[in-house]
């Protein structure tokens, strides 16, 4: 079930689906990243959880349930393991919204999930014969955004520009979020330790 609300803290969002979608990114990100595993995620969560100093990168980087993932989703977490709780019937996924249900889990299950990298905000000037940044476009971002504009989606600066001038957005400023969503990445999950492990390579 995916939160359908903003949430009261920054959002995210995914591009639309649609009948060619193939995975949280547009058809030609999905195309470009086809060969991003699962197990080089999982291998990285599992150093960061025997690694008490986190990087200013992996405090960035946040899981999501793949499940609760949709054009807007609920906050994500530092780990997969921050979205285990106790519940009478053993370990569950929490809800991703106050009115959502857990989602029950066994030992040995996979549970397919997601992380997004948050690479901060710009200002973009827009004007009639141009456009600039205040600050240089983050490396690595593979998707951006206006913040709080919940159509106005890119896989570039240059075509999130494209595409607000062929919807006559007006001259001006406007704050850009920049950020990277992963391809699926599914997880084992462990009883004994109450923790996830490899279970294979993204679909």
């Amino acid at each position: 079930m995916a939160l359908r609300s903003l949430p009261p803290l920054g959002w995210l969002p995914q591009p639309l689906r649609t009948p060619a979608y193939k995975g949280p990114g547009s058809n030609s990100w999905a195309d470009a990243h086809a060969a991003r595993t699962a197990d080089e995620a999982a291998e990285n969560h599992q150093k960061q959880a025997k690694s008490p100093a986190a990087t200013a990168r992996n405090e960035a980087l946040k899981w999501f349930p793949q499940d609760y993932v949709d054009e807007v989703s609920p906050p994500g977490r530092d780990s997969p393991e921050a979205w285990l709780i106790d519940t009478p019937d053993g370990a569950a996924i929490d809800k991703a919204d106050p009115e959502g249900a857990v989602m029950t889990i066994t030992d040995g299950e996979t549970i397919d999930f997601v992380t997004c990298e948050d690479l901060g905000t710009a200002n973009l000037h827009l004007a009639p014969d141009g456009h600039s940044l205040d600050r240089p476009e983050p490396a690595g971002a593979e998707q951006c955004c206006i913040t709080g504009d919940f159509d106005a989606l890119g896989d570039s600066l240059d075509g999130l520009v494209k595409w607000m001038r062929e919807n006559d957005y007006d001259p001006g400023v406007y704050e850009i979020a920049f950020y990277t969503w992963s391809n699926s990445i599914p997880l084992r999950f462990d009883a004994a330790s109450r923790a996830f492990t490899a279970a294979g390579k993204a679909n």
